[in-house]
């Protein structure tokens, strides 16, 4: 479709299975072509916001809401806001980031993705479930990751390795935050009454609420483990300094902050000694 001015009249004239439009275009931005197929402003800028939290409204002609696209890394977790407009007619997605979900849906559906349009329950549930395979594979990453560390811990359990540790321990941390959110709204969806949410999709969204539960229970399950790995480390750390002698330059020691409970798991907070900051 033509972008601008002259994509809203090829819409007008001809109509569209499937609308794909840049924020940034001449003559009038993707936020403007929103707002004349019956979107708000308002809603919009708050859609595209970066919230660490989920967004979720109703509108006269859309349910809006955001998830959280996920990758992970050497480094973590990354995060990219996914907004989403669900009408009667058609669902759009919006994401300034390249989007690992939408990619994944669109190579699912390459071959019958104009079919498979004309229904936006079923975009909504293949929206929800391309989500959760996202997610499912980071807690395989996660696991992975976590196994490396486990399988080093008593090689070096030292310094160096409770920094990876303390580094993995925040992003897991992060990333449980991440389901929980899809979770909530993905349970919302499945409940909510809305001429905009099919009834028929909606027994599918519960069963991918809880496939969600289960990834944020599989995550606390992994932080737990890394959690109790820091301890070793800083159990170590402290019997290298005890025995420190010959020169040996024993690791700084690191004490326990504070433990904090989230949900069924516990979280605990290190830092060096003489240091406040974990």
């Amino acid at each position: 479709m033509p972008p601008g001015v002259d994509g809203l009249e090829t819409l007008a004239a001809q109509g569209a299975d499937v609308i794909i439009t840049d924020i940034n275009m001449p003559e009038m931005s993707g936020i403007e072509l929103l707002e004349q197929l019956g979107c708000e402003r308002r809603q919009l800028t708050a859609l595209l916001s970066n919230r660490p939290t989920p967004y979720f409204a109703d509108l006269d002609n859309f349910v809006a809401f955001t998830l959280l696209d996920a990758e992970w890394n050497v480094t973590g977790v990354g995060t990219h806001p996914l907004a989403v407009c669900l009408g009667t007619k058609c669902l759009v997605t919006m994401h300034r980031e390249t989007s690992p979900v939408i990619d994944a849906m669109r190579q699912s559906y390459s071959r019958s993705f104009r079919r498979i349009a004309l229904s936006p329950g079923f975009l909504l549930y293949a929206l929800a479930s391309h989500l959760c395979e996202t997610y499912t594979q980071i807690v395989g990453q996660i696991s992975d990751d976590n196994q490396t560390v486990q399988d080093n811990l008593f090689r070096q359990a030292d310094e160096r390795m409770f920094e990876r540790v303390a580094e993995l321990l925040r992003a897991v941390s992060e990333f449980q935050k991440v389901v929980v959110y899809a979770r909530e709204i993905v349970h919302d969806l499945s409940l909510r009454r809305s001429p905009m949410i099919p009834e028929t999709t909606q027994p599918y969204l519960e069963k991918k609420a809880g496939l969600l539960d289960r990834l944020s229970a599989d995550v606390a399950s992994e932080r737990e483990l890394l959690s109790e790995t820091g301890k070793v480390c800083v159990e170590s750390a402290k019997q290298k300094g005890a025995g420190n002698e010959g020169g040996y330059a024993a690791p700084p020691a690191f004490r326990i902050i504070r433990d904090e409970r989230y949900g069924d798991s516990q979280l605990t907070f290190y830092a060096r000694e003489g240091q406040d900051k974990t």
